[in-house]
Parts: structure tokens; C-alpha cells; sequence
């Protein structure tokens, strides 16, 4: 784990190296929104906290947040994610990392905003070094893990637009710097890696506004049939 966080973290600088660098709470919602609106807008936020490991304070302000996303099958749906955010002072533009986990799980305890207060999320550490770079981070939950329904496991559709509307919501949030304008990458490892291919590969066709200036995907399970034959043999 712990050489796997490093690796990750010195292709994430080397890949991200070129971007330029008051919320109301809200209430939790279920998997199917009601009422109009679109992908990427936020259903409810509410302040949490931001661990990398137990009892590590950060200096960043973090929120819940459920926001409206759309299934593999063009559905409309809601997802959960946390928004972190470092608290240095900048008052300019600020990049965005849309990020995605490896596998945690099936259970919503399971959900990575779940354990972001506790600093018992497996990631939190790499997520910070990107926090402690000045950049602003939304990391999705996916579908079904933190919200009711069941989670859309390794659905590279599903995860691919759950990645592209967290960043949407960010954007939408009212943070200070982190707006329409702010330059977007996107990141994951594993479950993740397969969940930050598909984020790039759909941004043009399903959300060309972002501006996507890179990404950076590990361990992709892009063939499950082929991994699960290589690993019985």
C-alpha cells in the first residue's frame, strides 16, 4: 500500500504538473431524485471532516455531499462524494481533482466518505498529498455505495459518470476558486483506474464543459474475464 502511494504520487505530479493553479448543510437523499434538475447538480451538502489517518488533523474544509449523476443505463440517479478543500488563503482560480477508489466494498459503511471523519479511508493519505499541492479534491462514493440501492461494482459507465458529475457538483458548491473555470483532472487506481478511464473516455461526449487537462489511471481492470482466468491460473 504504502509503495503503491508513492508510486501514485509522483505520476499524479508529473501528470498534473501543467494546471494552472460558507455552504449550507443539507439533508441525505435517496438513489432516484426527485423534481427537475441536471447532472452534477448538488442534492444536499453538509460539513464534514477530512481525515488521512486517525486523529490527523488538515488544515481543509470538507462536505458531504449527495449530487444528481446518471446510470449505465442513462438513468437519473443520485450519488454521494466528499468535497475537500484546502484552507490556505487562495483567492484565485483553484484545480480540481475528480477522484476515484479502489475497491472498499459493498456495504455504504464501506463508502470512502464514511471514513474520511475517522481517517480510516484507505486512499486518505495519497488524497492528501494532492490536497496539501493547493488543489481542491471531490472524491464520488459511486452509485449505490453511501446512497440506497445496490453498488454498481467495477460498471464503468455508471463509475465514469459518477467521477464526471462529483466534479460538476464541486464546481457548483460555491467554493471560492473552484468554479466553472477551474482546470479538472481526474484520477483512480484499480476499481478506480477502471471508474478514471471511463471518466475520460466519456468526458467529450458527456461532459464536454470540464476542462479535463489530464488523467491519471492505475491497475485498470479493463478486462474482468481475462484478470479472473489469470488469477485461478
Amino acid at each position: 500500500m504504502h509503495v503503491r502511494n508513492r508510486v501514485l504520487a509522483v505520476v499524479a505530479t508529473l501528470a498534473m504538473a501543467g494546471i494552472v493553479p460558507g455552504i449550507a448543510p443539507g439533508t441525505a437523499s435517496a438513489s432516484t431524485p426527485d423534481g427537475d434538475g441536471t447532472a452534477g447538480d448538488v442534492v444536499s451538502s453538509a460539513p464534514t471532516a477530512f481525515h488521512p489517518l486517525p486523529l490527523q488533523p488538515t488544515n481543509t474544509s470538507a462536505w458531504h455531499i449527495t449530487y444528481r449523476s446518471t446510470s449505465a443505463t442513462g438513468a437519473p440517479n443520485v450519488v454521494s462524494g466528499t468535497v475537500i478543500v484546502p484552507r490556505d488563503g487562495r483567492k484565485g482560480p483553484r484545480p480540481l481533482v475528480t477522484y476515484a477508489v479502489g475497491t472498499v466494498g459493498l456495504g455504504d459503511r464501506c463508502a470512502p466518505s464514511a471514513n474520511f471523519p475517522t481517517g480510516t479511508a484507505v486512499e486518505a493519505t495519497l488524497i492528501n498529498q494532492v490536497v496539501q499541492k493547493g488543489w481542491a479534491v471531490a472524491v464520488t462514493d459511486y452509485e449505490g455505495l453511501g446512497t440506497p440501492g445496490d453498488h454498481t461494482y467495477a460498471v464503468g459507465r455508471s463509475e465514469g459518470h459518477a467521477m464526471l458529475d462529483a466534479a460538476r457538483a464541486a464546481q457548483r458548491l460555491g467554493i471560492p476558486g473552484v468554479t466553472a473555470a477551474s482546470q479538472v483532472g481526474i484520477m483512480g487506481y484499480s476499481q478506480g483506474g477502471q471508474a478514471s478511464s471511463w471518466a475520460a473516455e466519456l468526458h467529450d461526449s458527456y461532459a464536454p464543459e470540464l476542462k479535463v487537462v489530464g488523467t491519471v489511471t492505475g491497475g485498470v481492470p479493463a478486462d474482468l474475464l481475462e484478470v479472473a482466468a489469470y488469477n485461478e491460473g
